[in-house]
């Protein structure tokens, strides 16, 4: 076991794991180099392009900061010595793909033994993504570290394999529904052991009307068109803070004017019929809707009074107060994706404590993932911390 010393606050840890890691952090970013050149085909370009961006080093050395920060030489004794808990099982849910590869990552910064459920109904970007490490990384550490102690298997719900899982496993880490979690949950599990669930949550996007610039916009397409509306971090829907019905139509048309020229791939036939389907739905409800370009999604203005409606690409727009929209805020709101500046977000995290947001980031930054999620400091319930009091 290797030694590393953290300093939080005025108290020092030793913090100790089966690798170096610098020597484990160098392994991850020397990938990056290789993934410039070649991208399995199961990766889109954007999901690639957002790995190798979640492997610059300094992210990496972020993960370690939510224990402290690293010291060579503590300077008095030890109060804590924390050691990786042990068994991880990661249920991985079937809309995002993506989550596989980013835990994979974290994870393996653990050193904790890890299993790895996919999704059933997904694409397995996960074993792809492990195939892709171990051609590409010479020997050490990292490649030791994933053939030994990471393993990845596919099944469904039904299977055994899941009471086997839950009965080793001293962390039990599951993204899905409310229904997968507490079918997980009520599987027979070490009493010991903990359970870290992030279940069914939408995200929005609230806006400073005065902010809108190009970028703003860009940022909005972007954002959306990856998961649409599957994804917990997809904005379900755009609101303009202090605005009124004119904005929202602005907004619509500026939307659809400026997709073509950031959206450059077809949408999927069945996907583009849905959505003219939504389009006719969403203008009999009372919604001034319309098509992006090649019927990609739909941009639906109206109003918090309006009848709600749902398509996997649509994206209503919607204007209201900041107490209205606090009010019609859902129970299971996760990321709030703004536009705003410093001194109006200080005001707008002075009105939405009583509302359970976990995130309250740019725009650009909503799909951003990392050790803490929906309110879990994740990342450090992988170790159990063991108090060292001198006599």
């Amino acid at each position: 076991m290797y030694k590393h010393y953290i300093k939080c606050n005025s108290q020092f840890s030793l913090l100790m794991l089966p690798f170096n890691i610098p020597s484990i952090i160098e392994d991850w970013t020397k990938l990056r180099k290789a993934m410039i050149f070649s991208i399995p085909e199961q990766f889109n370009r954007n999901e690639w392009a957002y790995l190798i961006s979640f492997l610059d080093a300094q992210n990496l050395h972020r993960i370690y900061h939510t224990l402290g920060k690293f010291t060579d030489n503590p300077e008095k004794e030890i109060n804590f010595l924390i050691l990786p808990r042990g068994i991880t099982s990661l249920w991985l849910p079937n809309n995002i793909s993506m989550l596989g590869p980013l835990m994979l990552i974290i994870l393996s910064m653990s050193g904790n033994v890890v299993r790895i459920k996919t999704g059933s109904k997904s694409q397995d970007l996960v074993t792809a993504f492990i195939h892709f490490v171990n051609e590409h990384i010479t020997d050490g550490q990292l490649k030791e570290y994933l053939n030994s102690k990471v393993r990845i298997s596919s099944f469904d719900r039904t299977d055994q394999r899941n009471i086997e899982m839950a009965d080793e496993s001293q962390v039990r880490i599951v993204f899905g529904s409310n229904e997968a979690a507490h079918a997980i949950d009520c599987l027979p599990h070490p009493v010991n052991s903990i359970g870290i669930y992030f279940t069914d949550k939408q995200s929005q996007i609230w806006l400073d009307k005065d902010a809108l610039t190009e970028d703003t916009i860009d940022n909005i397409i972007k954002i959306f068109e990856i998961y649409g509306q599957a994804g917990c971090t997809s904005p379900r829907k755009l609101i303009i803070i202090d605005g009124n019905e004119e904005d929202t139509l602005e907004l619509k048309n500026r939307i659809i004017k400026r997709w073509p020229k950031i959206i450059l791939r077809k949408q999927a036939q069945h996907i583009a019929s849905s959505n003219i389907m939504a389009k006719q739905l969403g203008a009999v409800l009372g919604w001034d809707t319309e098509l992006t370009e090649n019927n990609g999604a739909v941009i639906a203005a109206g109003n918090f009074k309006l009848p709600s409606f749902s398509s996997f690409m649509l994206l209503p727009i919607m204007f209201g107060s900041l107490e209205e929209t606090v009010q019609n805020c859902p129970d299971n709101i996760q990321t709030i994706g703004h536009n705003f500046s410093k001194s109006k977000i200080d005001y707008i995290l002075s009105k939405i404590q009583n509302i359970k947001a976990k995130r309250l980031v740019p725009i650009s930054m909503m799909h951003d993932f990392g050790p803490i999620w929906d309110g879990y400091e994740f990342f450090r319930q992988l170790f159990e911390v063991i108090e060292v009091v001198y006599e």
